[in-house]
This record gives C-alpha cells, structure tokens and sequence, in this order.
C-alpha cells in the first residue's frame, strides 16, 4: 500500500477530532484539499505499521497520555492564540510524539528523565531556565549540565513536561507541527518519511496560519525555529496578508531562529542560543504591540 492512500483512508473526516471553535476555521476546507498529490509515490505503507499520533478515539499501544494527531487544537480557540510556535513534526517514537510541537511524551520529570531529554527541548529548557532566572549560565557550554545540577539542588524549579506545556497552552501559545503526522518505516526512503506527512498536511497548516493572520481582533507572534517553520511561513503568506490589512507590527509580528536542535560545524553549543534570548524575544514583540507578555 501507498503512503498517501493509507493518509486518505485514515483522515477523510478528519474535521470531527476538532472543537466546534477550530472546526468553523476549516468548514469551507473539504477533506480532499488535504494534499494527497504531493505525497512521494514511491513511499510505502505497511499493514502493520502505525501512523502517529493516532486519531483521537483510535489510540496506538505506547502512545502518551492525551496524544492525538490535531492536540495542538486542543484546549485553546482560535481567537484566544496570542504566538503560534511552528516545530517540524512529531517525534518518530510512538511513546515520545504528542501532537504538539517540541513536546517529549515519555518523559515528564525533569529531574529524573534528565538525560533521555531530546536535542530540541533540551535547548528549550536551557533557554526557558536563562529566560526565568535573568541570567545566560544555562545557555552556555556545559549549561544543560548546569541546569539538571541546579535542579537536583533545587536552585531552580521546572514544572513536569504535561504542566509546562499545558501551562504554555494556556498562556495563548499554539504548538503547532508542519507536520502532524509521521510513521516510522517507509522502505526504502523512511529516512525521509516526513517528506511526506509534511505536504500532505501543507494546506491545513497553511489555513491556520492564514486564518490567524486575517484575524479581526488579539494580537499574535509567529513563533519560527527552524527553515521547515520559516518555510511554511512564508509559503502561507502571512505577512503579506497582515501588511496588506495593516496589522503587520501593530497587531502581528514574527520572531526568527534557527531550530534548537541545530549546531554549526565548528561549534559546541546551538545557534539557537545566539543574541537574544528565545522567549525574551516573543515577549518583546508582545510588548512592542502593547499587550500582555506570555509567563513562560
């Protein structure tokens, strides 16, 4: 079986996993405008192989608590996302993808699954510590380890994984994939299996994105770590429809990063923790458009 069969078969009402908030966002968007012509013809789908995060009343085996394939339109409406952070897709581990960007599903406690925490939300972490503590100790060389000793001995105090993201989710922060979904085999290409869960999932993304950008009323920053976040940014032509409507840099702004999980040759430490602080930057531009700054 084909990749973008198996996709077409398993998400044709796609649109009841919603809230009747997000389902009103899509209700001109059938289920064939989900871009099944872009999916890699040469890419396999196995009987047996799953794809993650699973629908929301179909649960895979391993799968952490509450993950679901659209989780990132869970518990927050469209009018109340005030930064939409763009990570690339899920996790390609069953027991570690949520449905919500840069979240670790098979960990919580900070303190005692601190070395399984993945490259990306490690960095997150370093830069959330430095952000909360005023300081850049935890961004420098040997910062994680910093931070995990710090932890230990209660210099500084992280909420569990689910409260963190949850609390995020409750600020206004929308953690959305460019992909949602991905699956772990593939034959020959599953090195590059979310080459083709990303297009697939394009035009949802995209309508999001837009949707929030013609918003009439709130404030917004685009959140963007990383060239897939930048890409489907740009491709979605947000800012051009913000400035055309004059809300680009009084009621909708971006901030711009490399991923947090990228090093340059040559380099120890992530470019992502070059100039200014991550979250100090979203807030800024918060400020800037004069409404309230996120609690990270």
């Amino acid at each position: 079986m084909l990749l973008r069969d198996a996709l077409f078969e398993t998400f044709q009402d796609w649109k009841e996993d919603l809230s009747d908030p997000w389902k009103k966002v899509f209700e001109h968007f059938e289920h064939t405008d989900l871009d099944y012509d872009s999916v890699d013809p040469n890419l396999e789908h196995f009987a047996w192989e799953p794809i993650f995060p699973s629908r929301k009343n179909n649960k895979i085996l391993g799968e952490p608590r509450g993950a679901s394939t659209l989780a990132a339109f869970s518990g927050i409406s469209p009018n109340k996302v005030k930064a939409v952070l763009i990570g690339q897709d899920p996790y390609p581990d069953i027991s570690r993808a949520t449905g919500r960007a840069f979240e670790q599903g098979d960990i919580d406690n900070f303190q005692e699954d601190s070395y399984r925490v993945t490259k990306s939300l490690r960095s997150i972490l370093q830069v959330l510590a430095d952000y909360r503590m005023s300081t850049d100790r935890y961004t420098q060389i040997d910062g994680y380890e910093q931070l995990v000793n710090d932890i230990e001995n209660k210099k500084i105090v992280l909420e569990t994984r689910s409260k963190l993201f949850q609390k995020w989710v409750n600020e206004g922060v929308l953690l959305l994939n460019a992909g949602l979904t991905i699956s772990r085999f593939g034959g020959k290409d599953s090195a590059y299996q979310h080459e083709g869960h990303i297009p697939f999932w394009e035009p949802v993304i995209s309508r999001t994105l837009q949707y929030l950008s013609e918003r009439q009323n709130g404030h917004i920053v685009f959140i963007l770590w990383g060239t897939k976040a930048q890409g489907i940014f740009k491709k979605s032509d947000v800012e051009a429809t913000a400035r055309k409507n004059d809300y680009w840099g009084t009621r909708i702004m971006k901030v711009v990063k490399n991923h947090p999980a990228y090093i340059p040759r040559g380099s120890s430490i992530p470019e992502f923790f070059m100039g200014k602080n991550a979250l100090l930057e979203v807030n800024e531009a918060l400020d800037t458009m004069n409404t309230k700054s996120i609690d990270w």
